[in-house]
């Protein structure tokens, strides 16, 4: 297992595995080493399966090349043995396998060593937070160096942390992944079901008729007509309500406000003559749409997603205990790379 500098975005420049993991209990050091450990076999699983990518992809040139010439030599009127073009398609239908099998197998391992490498990185950011400043902290030439190179984390301790690991046992089918899959489908089931709540409106009948009459009543007193002109030696005419348009004006547009054109606000002036109409039918619609609302109170929306993202995590421990067991059994198995790290130390 390598040692050394891991860098992680929760301490800046990363902190050595043995300083990081410092005070914290046996069992949460065991499982961050185990995660490096991971991490080194799969970069070296991976490197190989470059080479293996790299054969077998040479491997298909071969084949390819020997059809050609096969087919290189017939063209040039040489007689060649129809059974010999027959056994140059099945090389390189072989070979083509060969590399898409070697492909996949690379694309599976790198995908690992990078959720390795994620998992790392949240583990020690959460690791890292829940250290604390000691009651007193030395000065000096120690705590200057300290606070220079390690941004201070150096001087930080760990305090107790409560271990929380559900104990599984091995599914009936004899393999720790059925164990984990079957956990991991009610996580996301669970999850499905508080993204289901979250979508939930929470308006209700009544509030909606209320901001619907405010709305209406500040359209009828914007839409109230005026008369304008009477008792003056001018032109006697209607004042309607207008409001201004989106549009060029134009060579023939009298009505303007600001040198913009306008129109009659007809909303406001259906507001203003058929106001207890317009609410009525208004309020028949919102009725007719919570008829088939599934609605749910704030308070309770706000209970059920706390209570459901509680129980997803759960879940997921379960999941993650399931793996952790499949890898000390040596089966082919890991994390995924957005593992909550609660889960993957098993702590509270």
């Amino acid at each position: 297992m390598t040692t050394g500098i891991l860098t992680s975005a929760s301490t800046p420049g990363g902190l050595p595995d043995d300083l990081l993991l410092e005070g914290f209990q046996p069992e949460i050091r065991q499982r961050r080493q185990k995660l490096t450990g991971s991490k080194d076999k799969f970069f070296n699983l991976a490197a190989g399966t470059r080479t293996a990518s790299n054969t077998a992809l040479d491997g298909l040139f071969v084949a390819k090349t020997n059809k050609e010439r096969l087919v290189e030599r017939r063209q040039r009127g040489e007689h060649i043995d129809p059974g010999l073009l027959a056994e140059a398609d099945v090389e390189i239908a072989h070979a083509r396998k060969a590399q898409e099998e070697t492909d996949a197998v690379a694309t599976r391992i790198v995908g690992r060593l990078a959720a390795a490498n994620d998992i790392i990185k949240n583990v020690d950011r959460l690791l890292a937070g829940r250290k604390r400043e000691p009651e007193h902290v030395g000065a000096g030439l120690l705590a200057a160096m300290d606070e220079r190179i390690f941004g201070g984390h150096a001087k930080k301790v760990a305090p107790a942390v409560k271990l929380y690991r559900p104990k599984v046992t091995l599914p009936a089918s004899g393999v720790w992944f059925h164990g984990a899959a079957e956990a991991g489908a009610k996580r996301i089931e669970t999850l499905r079901e508080r993204d289901a709540v979250g979508k939930r409106p929470t308006g209700t009948a009544e509030a909606d008729k209320r901001r619907i009459r405010m709305m209406v009543a500040d359209l009828a007193l914007r839409g109230e007509p005026s008369v304008l002109g009477a008792a003056e030696d001018t032109r006697l005419r209607i004042g309607w309500p207008v409001q201004e348009i989106d549009a060029a004006p134009k060579s023939n547009t009298s009505a303007t406000l600001l040198g913009r054109p306008t129109a009659i606000d007809a909303s406001a002036l259906i507001a203003w003559a058929f106001k207890d109409k317009l609410i009525k039918t208004l309020e028949r619609d919102i009725d007719e749409a919570y008829a088939d609302a599934d609605t749910i109170d704030p308070a309770e929306k706000a209970k059920l997603m706390k209570e459901l993202a509680a129980k997803a995590l759960e879940y997921e421990r379960l999941e993650a205990e399931y793996i952790w067991a499949g890898l000390d059994a040596g089966e082919d198995i890991f994390f995924r790379a957005d593992t909550d790290p609660r889960a993957i130390l098993g702590i509270a």
